[in-house]
């Protein structure tokens, strides 16, 4: 016999079925574009970092390159003043051989100690401990480049003008009867009584350089104000993305050069070929980076395909390089080319000068707007 509360519920389970499950509410597609637009975002501010990265740790190592070349000038130079003739010469002046060793003992600034070794090691160990699936340790590291990058920089105007005074010193000595001793010698038989006129040159040219190190500092501040601007721009297009909206593209400060015709090629030649004999003249070297210049077998002009790949043609940003390929005179660099009216280079920071500037600015330009006809025409190499 079937209890009753069981058999009733049998009888009513016979007679009806149960009613079908509640159906399960389709996904929110709000939410699912929500995740998929800050899944996006984050995979672009992670890959803007990555670039951002890439780009400081490229900056650090060419500065860093241009720092090991300046230590080893410097070097190079000091080592050869001490024993060549004109050392000698240097010698033969008091007023010479007091400079020359206020140059050499010059106080120099704490943090311009460091040498590019020491930068160098402090990059490369920034490099292998970032997390390059983490866009702030990213950003971190490439804050650190950019620091190292500057720091570089000053050391680099720091090595390069006391070089450049070395040069001078050695070229004002050129017509002096030379001492019987080399000058490592004669450094070491002056009596004791010099120091303080050495201390009062020495202090004299701590002041020239710390003058041309704060201009640099202020030069690199602008730059800097400039880089904040753009992150700020590229923070902007994130949030454009977050929310729906197209990117927004921004000009360029900079105007377009625009494309010149054969005839007006025809009525500038003679200032074209003035003003970039540094380039269309024939000569053994070519540029291999921004800051090396390569001896070859066969003399040609100046490749302009080089020109473009290692920046040298680039708005602002290019003045530098080509100044130094167009202007470096250095023995290292064995550029045979002459100058015609383009400035020689003895040091990166004469830049700040706005005659050199508007000179190289000038080069540049011309290179940009008829290139095309220099290479037709055979006065720059392909």
């Amino acid at each position: 016999m079937i209890p009753v509360g069981i058999g009733a519920v049998a009888l009513l389970l016979h007679g009806r079925q149960m009613p079908p499950p509640d159906p399960v509410p389709p996904p929110d597609e709000t939410e699912l574009i929500a995740g998929e637009v800050d899944a996006n975002v984050v995979g672009i501010r992670l890959q803007l970092q990555k670039a951002s990265f890439d780009i400081g740790l490229a900056q650090a190592k060419q500065s860093l390159r241009h720092l090991e070349s300046a230590e080893q000038e410097w070097s190079t130079l000091l080592d050869a003043t001490l024993h060549d003739s004109a050392g000698r010469q240097i010698a033969g002046s008091d007023e010479l051989l007091l400079r020359f060793i206020a140059l050499r003992e010059m106080p120099l600034p704490i943090e311009s100690k460091m040498t590019a070794s020491d930068l160098a090691f402090a990059v490369d160990d920034l490099a292998k401990n970032v997390n390059m699936e983490d866009a702030d340790s990213l950003r971190s590291v490439a804050e650190a480049f950019e620091k190292a990058s500057e720091r570089a920089v000053l050391l680099f105007n720091l090595r390069q003008a006391r070089t450049d005074q070395l040069k001078i010193l050695r070229d004002s000595a050129q017509s002096l009867v030379p001492s019987p001793y080399k000058l490592s010698m004669a450094i070491s038989r002056r009596p004791a009584t010099v120091s303080s006129k050495l201390e009062a040159i020495a202090e004299k040219v701590k002041r020239d350089t710390e003058t041309m190190l704060n201009e640099e500092l202020e030069r690199l501040e602008t730059q800097h104000e400039k880089a904040v601007d753009l992150v700020e721009q590229l923070t902007a297009q994130l949030k454009s993305v977050q929310s729906g909206e197209a990117l927004a593209t921004t000009d360029s400060d900079e105007p377009a050069i625009p494309l010149a015709t054969r005839q007006e090629y025809r009525d500038e030649f003679d200032r074209i070929r003035a003003v970039l004999t540094a380039f269309t003249t024939p000569g053994y070297v070519q540029p291999e980076t921004a800051d090396k210049l390569v001896f070859h077998d066969t003399k040609q002009p100046v490749s302009y395909s080089a020109l473009e790949r290692i920046g040298a043609l680039e708005a602002k940003k290019g003045l530098p390089i080509l100044f130094r390929v167009g202007g470096s005179k250095s023995a290292t660099q064995q550029n045979d080319r002459p100058l015609g009216t383009f400035p020689r280079m003895n040091s990166i920071s004469e830049l700040g000068n706005p005659n050199i500037a508007a000179r190289v600015e000038e080069a540049q330009e011309l290179l940009c707007k008829y290139g095309s006809f220099l290479i037709e025409d055979g006065l720059l190499a392909p």
